[in-house]
């Protein structure tokens, strides 16, 4: 018949050559099965698996075909060459994993760690304590950095026999929040450093419209600052790069250093809170009874 005339004709395609096409040999083999002549397609397809592995891993139908046939014939023989795993989505994957769970580890320790600007302004040594961590000593004069845990909770402070406050914090920031500096949390030992808050303008002509803001914090234990801070406790540099003709507008919080009297004259009328300012004078003088400028202020501000 036809099917058996074109065997003949093709049968040099059986052995490896220049002619040797796995397309004909296919629809040849193929041809056979569904003839019914399974030990011959099986022939064929044994050279097919042979001579040409890449597409017999990959043609669907070649593969489907050479099970058809196996199945026909009744025995275990598997001529086909196992599929090539593709590890590049499994890799991607698995890279994938990686990057998200090293993302969560890292944003579950700095939840636990933000930075808690500690300073001291009182003559002794302040003693700070987070929950069940180890307490931070700040000497009189100086500021830390403490990492706390995110929440709301109130941390001891103990400065000495003389004074000692429990402050209630809420530290909170979200997921992005979390990989940013934007907000700034300061504890103030007692109230009693006077927390300065300033913006300025650099430009190529400054005049005096540039406009120039400043807040005073006094006698508020706990300070947050929403927005973002350029400069953390340090002094405005002198110049910056900035664009041709652009001004740049700049922040930054910091200790301004006077005495009691001195830091409340400074105060503008947006802060200034009278609760505050008592509590401010409250606890210097506890430590300084004879400062007669703060006494002076003090008994003023109470209306004796």
């Amino acid at each position: 018949d036809n099917l058996a005339r074109a065997g003949q004709l093709l049968s040099f395609m059986r052995y490896p050559g220049e002619l040797q096409d796995e397309g004909i040999l296919f629809r040849l083999g193929d041809a056979y099965r569904k003839a019914g002549h399974h030990s011959d397609a099986q022939e064929y397809f044994r050279v097919i698996a042979r001579d040409f592995e890449a597409y017999a891993r990959a043609n669907p139908q070649f593969r489907r075909a050479v099970k058809k046939n196996q199945e026909k014939l009744g025995f275990d023989e598997n001529i086909l060459p196992p599929k090539k795993i593709n590890l590049v989505p499994l890799v991607t994957l698995l890279i994938m994993l990686i990057i998200a769970g090293g993302v969560m580890l890292l944003n579950s320790y700095i939840k636990n760690n933000q930075e808690l600007h500690v300073v001291n302004e009182l003559p002794e040594t302040a003693i700070v304590t987070v929950k069940d961590r180890e307490p931070g000593k700040i000497p009189s004069g100086q500021r830390i950095v403490m990492r706390v845990p995110e929440g709301q909770y109130n941390i001891a402070v103990k400065v000495g026999d003389k004074f000692s406050e429990d402050v209630p914090i809420d530290i909170s920031k979200g997921w992005l929040e979390r990989f940013s500096d934007n907000k700034i949390y300061v504890l103030n030992v007692g109230g009693a450093a006077g927390v300065i808050w300033e913006k300025t303008t650099y430009s190529e002509n400054p005049d005096d419209k540039d406009p120039y803001e400043y807040r005073l914090f006094i006698g508020q234990s706990f300070i947050k600052f929403e927005k973002k801070i350029n400069y953390i406790f340090e002094e405005f540099p002198k110049q910056i790069q900035a664009e041709v003709g652009a001004a740049s507008r700049k922040s930054r919080i910091g200790i301004l250093k006077a005495a009691p009297a001195e830091l409340i004259g400074s105060m503008n009328e947006k802060n200034f809170n009278p609760d505050n300012v008592m509590k401010f004078l409250e606890t210097h003088l506890t430590f300084t009874p004879g400062n007669k400028d703060a006494m002076e202020v003090y008994i003023a501000l109470s209306g004796i």
